[in-house]
């Protein structure tokens, strides 16, 4: 991903409805140039856009930015992520879908992460661009080259391979523990039995 995009110059306040300004010529010759180059450079194909407002419009789900500079103007062709959609009251999914981004980065409903009047042709639209744009990034991406996921050491033959030497190893503790408790058992005396009348002998009322 290219983050953040855009405007996105501080940490303090990032989700307090910060609102940034700045006029045309600076935004694209200052701000959005970095982003314009990995785009038109390195074929980018995702994008995650910033907490804060570009003037009055949070980022997210700003047309001008989403939809008109990022794919009309430069070419874009993939999906554009939210920054973690939190419970800050001001992040709209519907505003984002409709406006040029396709995926909410939320990991529960808060309310602000759904679609209103989905039964409309206009969000319906705006659904089926969202899902095509995910869908184009992923059947695009390195997972599905001819090469991609099955070449090398992957995060997934590497979990694998952290799965087999954890159990080895609980294995080798198991095993080394039997054995200690084994050997402890073997080498402790065996009680012997005393006859009555015999030191240690444990007295009866016979």
């Amino acid at each position: 991903y290219m983050k953040h995009f855009a405007l996105n110059d501080q940490e303090g306040n990032r989700t307090s409805m910060l609102c940034t300004w700045t006029n045309e010529q600076a935004l694209r010759e200052i701000y959005l140039k970095p982003f314009e180059i990995c785009v038109k450079r390195a074929d980018c194909r995702a994008a995650m856009s910033s907490f804060n407002y570009i003037g009055n419009r949070w980022a997210g789900g700003n047309s001008d930015l989403c939809l008109g500079v990022l794919r009309d103007e430069w070419g874009f062709h993939g999906f554009v992520e939210t920054d973690y959609f939190g419970f800050y009251g001001y992040m709209s999914a519907d505003q984002a879908v409709r406006n040029g981004t396709d995926l909410m980065l939320a990991t529960a409903d808060n309310g602000y992460n759904r679609l209103l009047l989905t039964e409309s042709n206009a969000a319906q639209q705006a659904m089926r661009r969202s899902v095509k744009n995910i869908l184009y990034v992923v059947v695009n991406s390195r997972a599905y080259s001819e090469n991609g996921s099955s070449s090398g050491l992957n995060w997934r033959n590497l979990l694998k391979i952290c799965d087999l030497v954890i159990g080895l190893l609980l294995l080798f503790w198991e095993f080394m523990l039997i054995r200690h408790y084994r050997s402890r058992k073997k080498a402790m005396p065996e009680p012997q039995e005393t006859l009555p009348g015999e030191p240690g002998a444990v007295p009866t009322d016979d």
